[in-house]
């Protein structure tokens, strides 16, 4: 690439880095995985065992989360944590730069497979993009994870290049080892990067050379140093339970999340139509780079594709992340064949069809943005109401006492007082056993709470209200 796509690509990158930075919002809303990763680091800061959060965990309600989540980024957290305590905002300028640094090493990654220009409209599709935009604001492992995985994919990725007539050395070889334990100590699913990488060598080489040995290897010690650094299971696996009829669900809604990139907050079929267009583009830009010869990033794709149909809990876009880049990639690359083909001689027309796609991206990017709130959050655990909850929890309910709450680990970081989840599936009479069997003395009534709500109501002689505010409703449980 020349000094002037570098040019153009530093400008695409610092223009996202002014809107993501210049649009942070204050607070965070109600989901709390963000904040178990955040009590890891606490817990890393002040020499807490690292898996005493305070949630409560069960493995029959394991899709609230696991006991632990791997160590990666709450260590990547812990600095911030040090210096700002539980302030979110700095943690999420650290989620900004890990998203810029992902993009860049994307386009260091595939400046050999699209022009400059086409390589900055990718950067600038992911970059702009509002569900990317919205990742931002959560300070959690995904965007790190992205960004470890690209790095790995780009170092296995050189070894198999045509320019590479040479075996990598050992060191190479433990430099990309120890970011691929770097990743699966991020995300459990960074461990698919070394069946992937076999595969691909036994591709390539016919024969498995001591390259993928040797990063198989220091990934395996990662992984071991983790499990001695952290004793007992994480339960993850408590999620992977086997349920056909998942499967048809879960590539419903992945496939509704992977349209739903493309929306326009407007016109449902103006957003399907701008998805058809880039999924036929994407399908002529894959062909033509396998026939290339296969890559690490189809490799480690099919395995995750089958492991998020076949995980019970689907997670939307978030699960898709991984994919999305590929998805830009092959759809510019398809866009740019297909110029080369039908206007091989009229470079205004491929420049009048790349535009033409940008703004229409752009154009639903906005209709999005202008149905999008950018001031604080209006819910969530730093509204004036759940402050005042934090507050009344820390000061009135004693160490210990057991609360069950719809986001029980939210609740464990901000109160210090362990927390338990409950499943709305389950009968009104086995919650109440439950928490009995678990010696919960509170039951917490949040916003959109209808479960927890109507079983207080139901049960008035178990409850007896201690608090209130405009948003929450706490009752002290009368244990029989």
């Amino acid at each position: 690439m020349n000094k002037k796509g570098w040019l153009i690509l530093a400008a695409v990158l610092a223009a996202i880095g002014i809107f993501y930075l210049s649009t942070l919002r204050a607070g965070h809303p109600w989901g709390d995985d963000f904040s178990m990763y955040v009590h890891h680091a606490k817990n890393m800061v002040e020499g807490i065992p690292y898996q005493d959060t305070g949630y409560v965990y069960d493995r029959m309600f394991a899709v609230i989360g696991p006991r632990y989540y791997p160590p990666v980024y709450p260590l990547a957290l812990a600095p911030i944590y040090a210096l700002f305590g539980l302030n979110l905002t700095p943690m999420k300028v650290e989620v900004v730069i890990f998203f810029l640094a992902f993009l860049l090493v994307f386009a260091l990654s595939f400046k050999r497979e699209l022009s400059p220009i086409y390589l900055a409209g990718a950067v600038a599709i992911m970059g702009f993009n509002p569900a990317f935009w919205e990742l931002k604001d959560d300070p959690t492992s995904d965007v790190l994870f992205l960004l470890l995985l690209y790095v790995s994919f780009l170092l296995i990725q050189r070894v198999y290049s045509p320019a590479q007539t040479k075996p990598p050395g050992v060191g190479y070889a433990l430099l990309v080892g120890v970011l691929v334990a770097l990743a699966d100590g991020t995300r459990i699913v960074g461990v698919l990067i070394v069946p992937a990488l076999i595969l691909l060598d036994l591709w390539r080489t016919r024969r498995l050379r001591l390259f993928p040995w040797l990063v198989s290897g220091v990934a395996g010690l990662g992984y071991l140093a983790q499990t001695l650094a952290i004793p007992g299971p994480s339960g993850y696996w408590d999620q992977a339970v086997f349920f056909p009829r998942v499967f048809p669900i879960n590539l419903h809604a992945y496939f509704n999340a992977l349209v739903s990139l493309w929306a326009n907050g407007y016109f449902t079929s103006v957003e399907i139509t701008l998805f058809i267009v880039l999924f036929f583009l994407a399908t002529v830009g894959a062909i033509a780079r396998l026939r290339r010869g296969v890559t690490i990033y189809e490799l480690y794709a099919i395995p995750y594709i089958a492991l998020i149909i076949i995980w019970r809990a689907n997670q939307g876009v978030r699960f898709l992340l991984p994919l999305i880049p590929i998805f830009v990639l092959d759809s510019l690359a398809g866009l740019e064949q297909i110029g080369r083909l039908a206007w091989r001689h009229a470079q205004a027309a491929q420049r009048i069809a790349a535009v033409g796609l940008l703004l229409a991206l752009g154009l639903s990017y906005g209709g999005v943005y202008s149905r999008t709130g950018f001031g604080p959050f209006t819910s969530g655990v730093e509204t004036p109401a759940s402050q005042a909850l934090f507050t009344y929890i820390r000061n009135a309910i004693p160490a210990g006492q057991v609360i069950v709450f719809t986001r029980p680990r939210a609740l464990a970081l901000y109160t210090g007082r362990p927390s338990v989840g409950y499943s709305t599936l389950e009968n009104e009479t086995f919650t109440i056993n439950y928490s009995v069997a678990l010696k919960a003395r509170y039951f917490l009534v949040g916003p959109g709470d209808n479960y927890l709500r109507l079983l207080v109501k139901r049960y008035p002689a178990d409850f007896s209200a201690v608090y209130q505010n405009s948003d929450f409703s706490l009752y002290r449980f009368l244990l029989p």
